[in-house]
Formats: structure tokens, C-alpha cells, sequence
């Protein structure tokens, strides 16, 4: 890849400019399943599933009639009704909530409103086991960047240990998803060797020289995981931007170590919470990149605020949103405004698929 020096402390690199093909890993996570709504239903169900030690699920509701929370079922030959199920979740860092004996669990909480979200569900599956999942959920809540997104956290659990999931459905109580509302599932196993992996590589960029600023150009897709590695001397911060967007077009809701949710609009940015010390940091993010909707993400950060077991790392989670309706993301820039750098070797890694 070629490094290009644009102005002082700014590096740019470009995915085009890859010298060769990237290396797709073998036995990586692969699309196993996909229902796309072509009308309005109350349910959205992925079935004939194969037999998968782990999967992940994409929820992308792309609208609904009503303020229903979305809810998650699974099962095998069909989904399970019965109260085999309990969950546990926290609404924008809210306490959390408890249920047991359920029909059903969480796939996401939809604060009264009718806009879209992105839901990413983890799940174990090993048929001698409890069935464990993990879910993390962005609601876009009202449009434009004067409201700031939902997010919600939830852990759930099918009580079943004797067959493997191999149907799962995301269902509204009394509503309906809107048409292109789809869930889309990946697997992952061991034995796996596929090489067609969902997630491909559009493009990465590695500081060679200290600077301000790390930007990837990349094909456009719909859904985009981002990886993000930051070392860096002295203060610094990360601000994110989207196709050289500086316009008042993002808002953010974050938890910072556990703390209360902050939350900010019509901003020029979205800044990924930091430690100004000498740290790394290292952060995974998930969007949903639809031209026509506003750009939604969930982000997971942890910094280990100093060497060695004696220093206790530090967390965040964050939503935001871009609050474009007409393109999609094709360029990411993260910039430092304070008055440390970002360190050789901080790499910013982009994957996507449709």
C-alpha cells in the first residue's frame, strides 16, 4: 500500500493501492443464511441453518409500524414457543433488566419509535450445552444528527441441551418489520475450510510516520467491521469522520468504565472515548452502511492504561450515527486535535460485505 503524505502529521492510505490480493483466511465466518423481507411482516425467520459451533446474527430492521422491542427466537426443525428461554439487558445504560420462563428473548430495544437499527447477536452452539448469546444493539431513534441514537446490551439464553440451533427468527409482538428489513446469519467451526468468507477485506493503513490523522479509502458495502489500533505519545484523542464529512452530521451516546451514558448531537465528529496518556487503545466497530438511511454503529473499546496485571484496563461502549441519507461510507478519517500524536504502527483495518 502506498503511504501518502498529504499535509503536516496527515498520512493517507488507499485500499486501490494494494500491490497484491489480500490473503483471505481459511474457515473464516461464512454467510449460512438470509431472509430479506420482500413485504412488511412481524417476523423474520432464518431456517435450515447448518450445524455451526458459533454464529453470528445481523439484525438489520430497516424500519417498523410501531415501538415494539424486537424479540428473538430459535429452535430446530422450527423455533421454539415454550418458556425456555431468559435474558438480562441494560436500555442506554440504564439498570439492568431481568426475565425468566420467557417464550421469547431480546434482539435488540426499540425506544419508542419507528426507524431503524442494527442488531449484532453472538451465539454458542453446542447441542449438549445451554445455547449463550451475547447481543449489542444501535436504534436510530428520531432522524437527523439533533437526536442522539439508543443503544442496548443484552444477554440471553435457550434453556435446550439437547439439539442444535439450526432456525432463528427476529419477531414483533403486535407490529411489523418494514420491506428490506433482513437477518442475515454467519457460522463459524473448527473443522470450517471455506475460504469465502462473509466479512472481505476492502482495506487497511498503517502509519509508517508518527501524525495526526489515519484515513482508508474503500469499496462501498453494507455492512462494515472496522478494527482500530492506536498507539500514541503523549495527549491525544480520535475523532471520526465519514467521506471528508465535517458538517454538524453525527450524535453519539457513550458509557465510559461502566459510568452513566453521555451523549452528544450535531457534531462535527464522533469521538471515540480515550485516555490521554501514553496507552494503546484498541476498538471494534459494526455499521450498517445503507445508502438511503442514516449510517448506524455500535463501538467497543478498551485501552490497558498502563503495563503489566497491576493496572486495571479501561472500557467503553459507544453508538453513533451519521446522519447521511444519500451516500455510503467509502472513506474513514480519525484525527488527533490534542497536542500528543499517533505512533508508528497505529493501523485502522476495514471488512465488509453486502
Amino acid at each position: 500500500m502506498t503511504i501518502k503524505y498529504l499535509d503536516s502529521k496527515r498520512l493517507e492510505g488507499v485500499a486501490g493501492d494494494l500491490t497484491a490480493t489480500p490473503v483471505i483466511g481459511v474457515g473464516g465466518w461464512k454467510e449460512i443464511g438470509r431472509t430479506t423481507l420482500g413485504s412488511s411482516s412481524s417476523t423474520i425467520t432464518v431456517s435450515s441453518l447448518a450445524n455451526k459451533r458459533y454464529y453470528m446474527a445481523l439484525l438489520h430492521n430497516s424500519g417498523q409500524t410501531g415501538s415494539n422491542d424486537g424479540l428473538l427466537r430459535v429452535g430446530n426443525g422450527s423455533v421454539d414457543t415454550g418458556s425456555n428461554y431468559s435474558r438480562r439487558i441494560s436500555d442506554s445504560g440504564g439498570t439492568d433488566n431481568t426475565a425468566i420462563n420467557q417464550t421469547s428473548v431480546m434482539f435488540g430495544v426499540h425506544p419508542g419509535g419507528t426507524t431503524p437499527l442494527l442488531s449484532t447477536m453472538y451465539i454458542s452452539n453446542l447441542a449438549s450445552q445451554e445455547k449463550l448469546m451475547i447481543g449489542h444493539t444501535v436504534s436510530q431513534d428520531s432522524s437527523g444528527a439533533g437526536e442522539n441514537p439508543k443503544r442496548s446490551e443484552q444477554v440471553n439464553k435457550w434453556a435446550n441441551t439437547s439439539v442444535v440451533i439450526d432456525a432463528i427468527q427476529a419477531l414483533l409482538p403486535t407490529q411489523t418489520y418494514n420491506a428490506n428489513s433482513e437477518l442475515v446469519v454467519l457460522g463459524w467451526d473448527p473443522s470450517d475450510t471455506n475460504t469465502d468468507n462473509f466479512w472481505e477485506p476492502l482495506g487497511s493503513t498503517t502509519l509508517a510516520t508518527a501524525g495526526d490523522n489515519i484515513e482508508v479509502t474503500f469499496t462501498a458495502k453494507k455492512y462494515l467491521m472496522v478494527k482500530f489500533y492506536r498507539k500514541q505519545t503523549g495527549a491525544a484523542d480520535a475523532r471520526w469522520t465519514f467521506n471528508n464529512d465535517g458538517g454538524t452530521s453525527y450524535a453519539s451516546r457513550t458509557s465510559a468504565g461502566g459510568g452513566s451514558d453521555s451523549t452528544a448531537i450535531n457534531q462535527n465528529y464522533f469521538t471515540q472515548n480515550t485516555y490521554d496518556n501514553n496507552a494503546p487503545s484498541y476498538s471494534s466497530t459494526m455499521i450498517v452502511n445503507t445508502a438511503g438511511q442514516e449510517k448506524l454503529a455500535t463501538q467497543h473499546e478498551m485501552t490497558p492504561l498502563g503495563t503489566g496485571a497491576g493496572n486495571s484496563p479501561y472500557r467503553s461502549e459507544s453508538v453513533f450515527k451519521w446522519a447521511n441519507t444519500s451516500d455510503q461510507i467509502t472513506t474513514i478519517d480519525i484525527t488527533n486535535s490534542k497536542s500528543g500524536s499517533y505512533d508508528v504502527g497505529s493501523i485502522i483495518e476495514v471488512w465488509g460485505h453486502d
